[in-house]
């Protein structure tokens, strides 16, 4: 078989199948890209078994349709990376597949491996698809660093698609925050769940889309030369809508547009930035907004953005999360108090923020801070609990934020377990905090579970090998009492 490929189109094609081809990988053929010819058109193929991306080359000359090859699929890419726009000419023999290149140094040849494409896994059937009607690519870009990355938060590990009466919403959350988008009409006749993916969130891929949804729990998206199938989530994604603020509250941050970049070099260059929850308190200051952090030792550094407005009392949030959320187009926030969650809204988004829980006054410039209020003290057993280290907060060791709060999430019923959680408590002695802490002494004590099991492996394998180490002393004794009884 000969095969005649634009080398450029080649490139891009082996670029968009990376991001599914496994780096490791139990069945060694799923670290191989397939090339099937049908016709005058190429089909090359990669799978994780759990997804699994083709693209289809139009304009190839092919000399033996219907062969197929298995080549390592890190290797042709990194043969073709300096390729021209010259084309890349792949011929077979026996058990090994040429590639020549015209480069930047002239033509150059390659030899590599081919697999048995009979042990190729089987590729998933053609799910029918239609036009998504939204930007579907955008907005699942935009959303995926708001989904959980929590394995034991399974059913929030994706994107979801909301479908019901009151519309079409695509949606993610962490249980910390939740960024939910109105869209058009899609093809579908009911919620679903898609998993993280790094094919879906590439900037290469085109606006327009086609998608589709199978009774098996596939879904997959068609975009030009692009085709993607990957197993959705099971499970009931949690009523996200009754978590979103019903008022905006008196107090608020309107960023202007010409502050973003201050706002940026504030969350990289203020101290706490690699410690902890990385808080950052936000207040007015002379008719602007002031953005503080405070370093254990030094006390409180300070950026001012004068342009942006802060009206009403301050909060503290996650510098990270907040970022995120500016970058994703949320520049407006309002909140009822200290302890309430930060909403904002655009017109076709919502964002839900849950701030830190700490003194929020703003604090004062060389001032030390105040220690954190008694209410905090359940945050901190969430800080625990999420960290698996204890939350230490003293007048020596001033810290100006404790753990972000939960968004308050209802329970769904699911294959894996959504903690339920209801809207924040003032009273930190109230049911709501008790139960926060139970959970949290739960968890540890599994944790302490999972640690005892592991000494006491670590203690079995020890005593095993002091046995044999006494053995082999014990032997070699014998064998020199033996020698030293030998009359020289």
């Amino acid at each position: 078989m000969i095969l005649t490929i634009p080398a450029r189109e080649l490139h891009t094609a082996l670029t968009g199948l990376a991001k599914v081809t496994p780096r490791k990988a139990s069945l060694p053929i799923l670290q191989g890209v397939l090339i099937e010819a049908a016709g005058n058109t190429v089909r090359l193929t990669s799978t994780d078994l759990d997804s699994t991306v083709s693209y289809t080359v139009v304009n190839a000359a092919v000399t033996e349709p219907g062969l197929a090859i298995v080549a390592d699929a890190k290797r042709l890419r990194e043969l073709v990376t300096q390729a021209s726009k010259d084309d890349a000419v792949i011929s077979t023999a026996d058990t090994l597949v040429r590639i020549r290149l015209q480069g930047p140094l002239g033509a150059r040849e390659s030899v590599l491996a081919i697999a048995d494409p009979t042990e190729w896994p089987p590729i998933p059937p053609e799910i029918p698809v239609q036009d998504a009607n939204a930007p579907f690519t955008e907005l699942y870009r935009t959303l995926l660093p708001f989904a959980s990355t929590d394995e034991t938060r399974y059913v929030l590990n994706g994107v979801a698609i909301d479908v019901d009466k009151k519309g079409t919403h695509m949606v993610a959350t962490d249980g910390k925050r939740l960024t939910a988008f109105s869209t058009a009409a899609m093809p579908l006749t009911e919620t679903v769940i898609i998993p993280h993916s790094k094919f879906l969130a590439w900037t290469q891929l085109g606006a327009e889309c086609r998608i589709g949804v199978s009774k098996e729990g596939l879904f997959r998206f068609v975009s030009g030369p692009w085709s993607y199938t990957t197993r959705l989530i099971e499970g009931q994604f949690p009523n996200w809508r009754q978590v979103v603020p019903r008022s905006e509250g008196p107090n608020g941050i309107d960023l202007a547009e010409s502050d973003l970049r201050l706002l940026e070099d504030a969350v990289r260059t203020l101290p706490g930035g690699d410690e902890g929850e990385k808080g950052i308190h936000l207040s007015a200051h002379a008719g602007g907004l002031r953005v503080s952090a405070c370093d254990p030792n030094l006390g409180w550094s300070h950026r001012d953005l004068p342009v942006s407005r802060c009206f009403g009392d301050g909060t503290a949030v996650n510098r990270a999360y907040f970022l995120d959320a500016v970058r994703a187009g949320f520049t407006q926030f309002r909140w009822t108090d200290a302890r309430s969650a930060l909403l904002s809204n655009t017109k076709t988004g919502r964002h839900v923020l849950m701030p830190l829980r700490q003194e929020v006054d703003a604090p004062k410039e060389k001032a030390k801070p105040e220690r954190p209020a008694v209410e905090a003290a359940a945050a901190g057993k969430l800080a625990e609990a999420a960290t698996g280290q204890p939350a230490t907060d003293t007048p020596d060791n001033p810290q100006p934020t404790n753990p972000t709060q939960e968004i308050p999430v209802i329970q769904a019923k699911e294959p894996r377990p959504v903690i339920q959680m209801k809207p924040p408590v003032d009273d930190p002695s109230s049911a709501e905090q008790l139960w926060l802490a139970f959970q949290n002494v739960r968890d540890r004590v599994r944790d302490l579970n999972g640690a005892l099991t592991t000494l006491g492996d670590q203690l079995r394998a020890a005593k095993a090998q002091d046995r044999t180490i006494k053995a082999e002393l014990a032997n070699a004794r014998g064998v020199l009492a033996k020698l030293q009884s030998i009359a020289i």
